[in-house]
């Protein structure tokens, strides 16, 4: 039986971020997923004007739906959350699949480059944690790690042991493996510094950085890991191919659009095979 993919994230309705970015390229994978979008958005939070509108009672009918006509997943990525009661709804859903066999992927979309995103609130920091903590593998980028574990954020590389202690403090909220992105070390650069828990080992992945801004790569990030993980490869192999399948895209689509509305997703699909790892 084909593998049922749940993504939880906000729905954008000009550009590519979010369940409209993740989608297509799961699809592509081999997993066409069913959606919950937390919000409706007119656009990115980039531009000056916008229209956000929050969907929880629809969240909370639709479960309900679902629950009635028995559907249930094989996974479940977790993204853009707008409101605590939103969170605590999805961790209750989250629970009922902790299983070995159920990947709950939760990438704690709140905050970059030391701040949170705007129009976010002074309780998405602890909404993200509850999120985190019954996660099978988490995915915040470093400044995400820094306000979810409480540490100081740094514009410095960090030392390995800094890094190991970022890390150390992510897996103690209670995700089973993490990452973290968008890392500065010292002697390494720019990297993906993570942890599996089926291997028990950790890893630090390099990546060659690349000066352009595009909505939505992180979505495309977590797409690919969960398309690979969900092929059976392992965490560290995964998250090579999801780094250099967004490296690529970026290449490919730099100067082609906007950045504002992200990648041209569907234009780049093949980039996911050319990267096979």
């Amino acid at each position: 039986m084909d593998k049922q993919v749940l993504l939880v994230s906000n729905l954008i309705e000009a550009g590519k971020e979010g369940v409209a970015a993740m989608s297509p390229i799961l699809s592509y994978m081999g997993f066409p997923a069913s959606k919950l979008p937390t919000a409706l958005l007119s656009n990115s939070l980039d531009y000056e004007h916008f229209e956000l509108m929050d969907t929880t009672e629809h969240m909370r009918r639709t479960l309900k739906a679902w629950d009635a006509l028995g559907f249930c997943f094989d996974a479940v990525a977790v993204g853009f959350i707008a409101s605590s009661e939103q969170a605590d709804l999805v961790s209750d859903y989250c629970s009922r699949y902790e299983r070995e066999d159920v990947c709950i992927l939760v990438d704690p979309i709140m905050a970059d480059d030391g701040r949170l995103y705007r129009n976010l609130g002074g309780d998405t920091v602890a909404s993200m944690r509850t999120l985190v903590s019954g996660a099978s593998l988490s995915v915040p980028n470093y400044t995400e790690a820094c306000l979810l574990t409480g540490t100081d954020h740094t514009t410095s590389p960090l030392t390995r042991r800094e890094a190991d202690r970022l890390l150390d403090d992510l897996l103690a909220l209670g995700p089973l493996s993490a990452l973290v992105t968008s890392c500065l070390m010292e002697g390494v650069g720019h990297c993906v510094i993570g942890y599996d828990a089926f291997l028990d080992e950790r890893f630090v992945l390099p990546y060659e950085h690349v000066d352009a801004n595009f909505r939505g790569t992180g979505d495309v990030f977590a797409a690919v890991l969960l398309g690979r993980l969900l092929q059976g490869q392992m965490l560290a192999s995964s998250t090579q191919c999801a780094m250099d399948a967004v490296r690529e895209m970026i290449r490919q689509g730099a100067g082609a659009r906007d950045p504002r509305l992200g990648l041209p997703i569907e234009e780049l699909l093949e980039v996911v095979d050319e990267v096979m790892c």
